[in-house]
């Protein structure tokens, strides 16, 4: 959502979403007859450019089953998420630096890009948001390295007790993202 602002775009299905996942996950799950483990997985998978297919080896069959795949695809809430991410992802990817045919993503990486039918938005546009996720990461790293004990693509484990209003602070000064932090006690 905020790359997209980034570009001038907004993204209402994408901010729906995040404003009420545990309502959105638990509406797919039940309605196409999965776990809300899986509708987690499978919603969190759009950005990743998963594909809409129902071979009963492609991810999201395999995940969920072929019949169940063919309900999702069809969810009115997985169906505007898709369409929103699509339409979003290459202007933000034009919006990121590229150099002699290569992209570099938020966290400063880079990857070859192909051109014409050799050219591959959902790995380009899963990169972009990869740099995101890498970026906010380090800026934890660099704040806090000494207190971590564990760290995930998406999250942390700390020894120390650390407000999240100060992780959240120390995200957004360093990369400029406003994320929500999801914290609990182990």
């Amino acid at each position: 959502v905020q790359l997209a602002a980034r570009v001038g775009l907004s993204m209402p299905a994408l901010q729906r979403y995040l404003d009420h996942k545990k309502l959105i996950r638990e509406t797919i799950a039940r309605d196409v007859g999965i776990s809300v483990g899986h509708a987690k997985q499978v919603l969190i998978s759009i950005c990743y450019g998963v594909r809409r297919s129902t071979w009963s080896e492609a991810a999201i069959p395999e995940l969920i089953g072929p019949d169940r795949a063919r309900l999702l695809y069809a969810h009115p809430e997985w169906a505007g998420l898709v369409s929103e991410v699509r339409a979003v992802r290459d202007p933000i990817i034009r919006s990121m630096r590229q150099h002699k045919g290569r992209l570099y993503n938020p966290f400063g990486k880079s990857m070859l890009c192909g051109k014409g039918k050799a050219r591959k938005i959902d790995q380009e546009f899963a990169f972009v948001v990869q740099g995101c996720e890498a970026w906010i990461l380090n800026s934890i790293i660099e704040a806090y390295g000494s207190s971590l004990l564990m760290l995930a693509h998406d999250g942390w484990v700390a020894s120390a007790d650390i407000p999240i209003a100060d992780q959240e602070r120390v995200i957004l000064e360093a990369t400029g993202f406003a994320v929500k932090i999801e914290g609990s006690r182990l």
